[in-house]
C-alpha cells in the first residue's frame, strides 16, 4: 500500500535518515514530504491530505508538548507519531495523553520500527475516525430524536440521557446526572419498570410497557418504552438501552374515545329501556286516569288510584331524563337567545340554589343565537344550578357567563369532536368542593352520584350531557378538589332569525270532535288505550299495528282522514316515512307523532316538519286531547288559507 507522510524535523541529518529508512521499508510505499517549521507544516496539512505525521518536539518555532497540542487542536484525527532525541518516558506519556498515536526516540530507532509504528498509527487512526463518525452519528440521532433515549447500567443507574428529556420532561442533563430514574417514575409503576429491566437482562430485550414519569412542573407524562441490552466480550450485560416515547396526548385521546364509547353504549341501553317503559307507563297512567274519573272523591280506592297516577308520572320523568342522556328524545329546535333564557330563568334559579348562595351573571351582548330546544336549555341551567347548590352546602357563589368564541380545527381535533366555527359558550362556575379525577371521569354517567342515598337520582348531569350533545354541542368540566367546578358548554351559533311568538291555546282545554283519526302503533296495549280515549271524545278511529297496514287502510278508506296519529319507531315503515306517504296522497291530513324516543343520535336530529305535532310518551288523556285539537285547528287554518288564496270563501 502507498502512504503519504509529512515529516516536520529541523535537523537535516535526522530528516534524511528517516526518509531513507522509510524508502527501504518492505511491503508498503511511504511517500515523505519534509519541512523544518511547525507553521509551514500546519499550512501543508491544511492544503493536502496526509496519512500520518512524524513530528519532532524540538523545532525552531515550537518546543515540547505544546508542539503536539498545536497540531492536534487543529487536526485531531491525523495519526501523529512524536519524535525526540531523548529517552523521556514522562514526555512520551504527555504526548500520548494529548492525542499522539505513538512516541519514538530517534537515537535508538531500529530500521523496521518506524515503518511498523506508522502502519499501526495509520490503522489506529482509521479506527479512531470510524469511531468519531459513529459518535457523531449517534449524537446527531439522539440530539434530534423526538423519543427519549436513555442508557443505564444493569442496576438502573443513569449513564446517558438524550437532550429530548429536557424537551419532553423539562430536566436538563445536569439535573438528571447522578439521580436514579426511579426518582421521577410514578411510585405505582416502580415494580413494572423493575420487572422490565429484569426481563431485558434475562432475555436480551424487554416487552413494550407504558409507565408514568414526572415532568419538572409536577405533572405526569405517559411514556411507552422498549429496551435492549449491550453485553461485553464475556457475554455479561453492561448496559440497558431504553427508547421512550411520550404518548400522553395519545393516551388522553384514547381515554376520551373509550369514555365516549362507554357513554354511547350506556345511552343506547338507557334509550331502549326508556322506550319500553314509556309504552308501559302510558298504558298504566291512561287506565289509572279512567279509574280516577269513575271513582268518586270519597271512594276509599280513589286515593290509591291517585298514588298510582303520581308514581307513573314520576317514573315518566325519570325515563325522560334517560332519553335526554341517550340523545334519543325528539327535540323542537328553535332559534334562541341564550342571554334571554338566562335572564328569564334568573328568579327560578335563585329559588333553586337558596339564599346562602350568591348568583351572578356576566352576559356577552354580542353572543348571537343558537338553534336548540328552549325547554331543554332551561333544564340544563336548572340541573347545573342544582349540582352547584349540592356542592356548596355552606354557601358560596354561582356564576353564569356567556361569550362568543371561535374554535379552530387544531383545538377541536385535540379536545372537542365538533366542527370549527363560531360557538356560544355558556359557562357555569361554582365555588364548591370540586371533583377529583375519578369523579370527573364518571360525572356524566347515568345514576352515578356522590350524594348520600336518597338525595339524588344521578341523572342531573347525564341529562345535561345528552341535551348538549343532541343539540350539536360539547360540554367540558374543569374541576379540582377544593377549587370549585366549571362547566363550559359550547353550542354552535346560527344565522337563522328567531320566529315571532304566536298565542298558545288554553292548556287546560279538552277538545272533543267527530273527525276521523288513523292510529299507527305497534304496541297493542297502547293502541287500544289511545283508541278508547279518542272514541270517548267522539272521534272516528281507524287503527293499524304498523306503517304498512296504516298506509293500506288509508288507501282503502273512502272518506276523509283528518289526522294521522303515529308512533315514530315501528317495525318496517317508521312513522316519518308513513306520514310522508299519507301527506303525499292526502295533503289535507294533519300529523301528530307519538314517541318515547327517536332512536337517533344528535348527528341525526329529528326535528318536526312545519305543521306537525309531537306527543311525548307517556302522556295523559288531557295531553292527547289537547294535542289532537291543536293539530286539527292547525289543519283547519291551513285549509282556510289555501281556499282564500284560491278566491273561495
Amino acid at each position: 500500500m502507498s502512504f503519504r507522510i509529512l515529516l516536520i524535523e529541523d535537523n537535516p541529518g535526522d530528516a534524511r535518515l528517516l526518509q531513507i529508512m522509510l524508502r527501504s521499508a518492505v511491503g508498503d510505499v511511504f511517500t515523505v514530504e519534509h519541512t523544518d517549521r511547525l507553521s509551514t507544516g500546519i499550512a501543508l496539512i491544511r492544503r493536502s491530505k496526509y496519512d500520518a505525521l512524524l513530528l519532532d518536539l524540538g523545532l525552531p518555532d515550537s518546543q515540547g508538548i505544546d508542539t503536539v497540542k498545536a497540531v492536534l487542536s487543529q487536526f485531531p484525527t491525523l495519526p501523529t507519531i512524536v519524535l525526540t532525541g531523548r529517552d523521556d518516558d514522562e514526555l512520551a506519556a504527555q504526548a500520548v495523553g494529548v492525542g499522539a498515536q505513538d512516541f519514538i526516540g530517534k537515537e535508538k530507532l531500529p530500521s523496521d520500527t518506524l515503518a511498523r509504528a506508522l502502519r499501526h498509527a495509520i490503522e489506529r487512526g482509521k479506527i479512531r475516525e470510524k469511531l468519531r463518525e459513529s459518535e457523531e452519528l449517534f449524537q446527531l440521532i439522539t440530539e434530534n430524536a423526538g423519543d427519549l433515549i436513555a442508557v443505564v447500567d444493569p442496576h438502573g443507574k443513569r449513564i446517558y440521557n438524550s437532550p429530548s428529556y429536557q424537551t419532553v420532561l423539562g430536566y436538563s442533563p445536569e439535573e438528571l446526572k447522578g439521580t436514579s430514574p426511579f426518582e421521577q417514575i410514578h411510585p405505582d409503576d416502580h415494580e413494572l419498570v423493575r420487572n422490565a429491566l429484569e426481563q431485558a437482562r434475562s432475555n436480551g430485550t424487554g416487552g413494550r410497557i407504558v409507565y408514568r414519569m414526572r415532568h419538572k412542573n409536577g405533572s405526569w407524562r405517559f411514556l411507552e418504552s422498549t429496551r435492549s441490552i449491550i453485553r461485553n466480550e464475556e457475554g455479561e450485560v453492561t448496559k440497558v438501552v431504553s427508547i421512550n416515547r411520550d404518548i400522553t396526548e395519545r393516551r388522553l385521546l384514547e381515554e376520551q374515545f373509550m369514555q365516549s364509547q362507554k357513554m354511547e353504549a350506556v345511552g343506547r341501553l338507557s334509550g331502549g329501556i326508556a322506550h319500553d317503559f314509556n309504552n308501559l307507563l302510558g298504558v298504566m297512567i291512561g287506565y289509572a286516569e279512567y279509574l280516577q274519573e269513575e271513582l268518586e272523591g270519597g271512594n276509599k280506592l280513589r286515593s290509591s288510584v291517585d298514588e298510582i297516577v303520581k308514581a307513573g308520572k314520576r317514573a315518566a320523568a325519570l325515563t325522560r331524563q334517560l332519553l335526554a342522556f341517550s340523545r334519543q328524545q325528539v327535540l323542537d329546535p328553535k332559534v334562541l337567545d341564550i342571554n334571554a333564557i338566562v335572564c328569564d330563568i334568573d328568579q327560578l334559579l335563585r329559588r333553586v340554589i337558596g339564599e346562602d348562595i350568591q348568583l351572578g351573571t356576566k352576559l356577552d351582548p354580542l353572543l348571537g343565537h343558537v338553534k336548540a330546544d328552549h325547554s331543554q336549555i332551561e333544564q340544563v341551567l336548572v340541573n347545573l344550578a342544582v349540582n352547584a347548590r349540592d356542592a356548596m352546602p355552606n354557601g358560596g357563589k354561582l356564576t353564569i357567563q356567556t361569550k362568543r368564541v371561535d374554535l379552530g380545527a387544531a383545538l377541536l381535533q385535540n379536545h372537542y369532536p365538533n366542527n370549527p366555527g363560531s360557538y356560544a359558550c355558556l359557562t357555569v362556575t361554582d365555588t364548591g368542593v370540586g371533583m377529583d379525577a375519578a369523579t370527573k371521569a364518571r360525572a356524566f354517567e347515568p345514576f352515578f352520584t356522590t350524594k348520600e342515598k336518597g338525595k339524588g337520582t344521578g341523572l342531573g348531569l347525564s341529562t345535561v350531557y345528552g341535551v348538549v350533545k343532541q343539540s350539536g354541542g360539547h360540554i367540558h368540566i374543569d374541576s379540582s378538589p377544593g377549587e370549585g367546578t366549571t362547566f363550559n358548554i359550547y353550542l354552535p351559533l346560527t344565522c337563522e332569525v328567531s320566529a315571532t311568538k304566536t298565542a298558545e291555546p288554553d292548556p287546560m282545554h279538552v277538545r272533543s270532535g267527530s273527525e276521523t283519526i288513523l292510529i299507527a302503533e305497534d304496541e297493542p296495549a297502547m293502541r287500544t288505550l289511545v283508541r278508547n280515549i279518542l272514541q270517548a271524545y267522539g272521534y272516528t278511529v281507524l287503527e293499524a299495528n304498523d306503517g304498512e297496514e296504516a298506509l293500506a287502510i288509508s288507501r282503502e278508506h273512502r272518506g276523509a282522514v283528518e289526522l294521522l296519529l303515529t308512533d315514530v319507531i315501528m317495525p318496517g315503515m317508521g312513522g316519518k316515512a308513513l306520514a310522508q306517504e299519507i301527506i303525499r296522497e292526502r295533503p289535507e291530513t294533519a300529523v301528530v307523532y307519538m314517541s318515547g324516543y327517536t332512536g337517533h343520535t344528535y348527528k341525526e336530529q329529528w326535528p318536526l316538519e312545519p305543521g306537525s305535532f309531537l306527543l311525548m310518551k307517556p302522556f295523559t288523556r288531557q295531553d292527547l286531547s289537547r294535542t289532537i285539537g291543536l293539530a286539527l285547528q292547525s289543519r283547519f287554518t291551513s285549509v282556510k288559507r289555501d281556499l282564500s288564496k284560491a278566491g273561495i270563501d
